[in-house]
């Protein structure tokens, strides 16, 4: 868990949401669409995944950025028209457990 997303030896990188229209070979992607954030390398004719950006903090906070904690640590709520706001985090005995239909 090691990977941080930049490339080697302080090489140029295009943070981005999409790949770059004029690429050269040897040039670096990160796609900020992914999560975690994934670099990009292209070889002159395709983008190849790099490494992905996996590097965290190790103590859970509003700045986690791992689809774990925005998972487990879900405090969301979702708006219904019958039922109001109903929690996103569920426990799975909860989110198994039959309901009847109003």
């Amino acid at each position: 868990m090691t990977n941080e997303g930049v490339p080697p030896n302080g090489l140029p990188v295009t943070p981005s949401v999409t790949f770059p229209s004029n690429p050269l070979p040897g040039d670096f992607c990160l796609r900020l669409d992914y999560l975690p954030n994934r670099l990009f390398r292209f070889d002159g004719a395709n983008w190849t995944k790099y490494e992905d950006s996996v590097r965290t903090n190790i103590t859970p906070s509003a700045n986690t950025q791992t689809q774990h904690y925005s998972f487990y640590d879900n405090n969301a709520t979702v708006q219904t028209t019958d039922r109001g706001a109903i929690p996103s985090k569920q426990s799975l005995s909860n989110a198994l457990r039959p309901q009847d239909d109003n």
